[in-house]
């Protein structure tokens, strides 16, 4: 018997399509930055690393279950680049690179909200997500801004917990907060590695959103292909 349902937050609550592309807006604030510090990049060369930095933390994501959060990934990032800021320098940069999003809102995806408002009258709801570059407390400013934060019985942030999906540990927290066992919890999200297989690996029924004529991954429980299938699921 279902008793508790944890959502994803990327491509599943939320698609990032913001008026500006975020990652370029992060390179011009990285740029402005360092150029402070006496030291020149091109646009080009700040973006490679970058992304060299962001493919190293989703790596130790998918295969460690560990996150290192914005603070680790700017880390990684100033070393690839040689780069030592003072303390005040590297906090100033931090709290850019941090609230990119702020600039650049992601948009709560169509039929979120009538989802979230049934699933709430009914069962525990949670969320649990992978965070990337922005932090958990820039993600709940968003969801309070739309409404939806007060439909959420637990949030789970790997940022704020240092661990991942698709690792066991961030599921296993989540059913201990909302103090339900696996076999009565199922996670919806869009990936099919971090929320199909965490999900279905840690025990709960793992639920799929994808299009319909996507192959389902393995474990897969079942899927739906919009927020307002649940509805009719559940």
């Amino acid at each position: 018997m279902l008793k508790a349902i944890s959502f994803d937050f990327w491509n599943t609550l939320y698609d990032l399509q913001g008026e500006k592309d975020v990652s370029s807006v992060r390179v011009e604030r990285l740029q402005r930055h360092i150029k402070t510090w006496g030291h020149e990049a091109s646009r080009g060369e700040l973006m490679a690393m970058m992304q060299k930095t962001w493919t190293y933390a989703s790596q130790v994501q998918r295969e460690q279950g560990i996150d290192i959060g914005p603070r680790g990934q700017l880390s990684k990032l100033l070393q690839e680049l040689g780069l030592m800021p003072t303390p005040a320098q590297r906090e100033a940069l931090q709290e850019d690179w941090d609230t990119v999003l702020l600039e650049s809102p992601p948009v709560i995806k169509e039929g979120a909200r009538e989802t979230l408002a049934y699933m709430a009258g009914k069962y525990k709801v949670a969320l649990i997500c992978n965070t990337g570059a922005s932090p958990g407390r820039v993600l709940r400013t968003f969801m309070t801004l739309d409404g939806i934060i007060g439909y959420f019985d637990v949030l789970i942030f790997s940022d704020e917990v240092n661990d991942a999906k698709p690792g066991a540990k961030i599921f296993e927290r989540m059913l201990r907060e909302v103090g339900v066992a696996a076999n009565e919890a199922a996670h919806i999200g869009d990936d099919p590695v971090t929320d199909v297989g965490g999900s279905h690996a840690a025990g709960l029924t793992a639920i799929w959103l994808a299009p319909s004529q996507w192959v389902a991954p393995e474990g897969c429980d079942q899927r739906v292909s919009t927020l307002r299938e649940l509805m009719e699921l559940y």
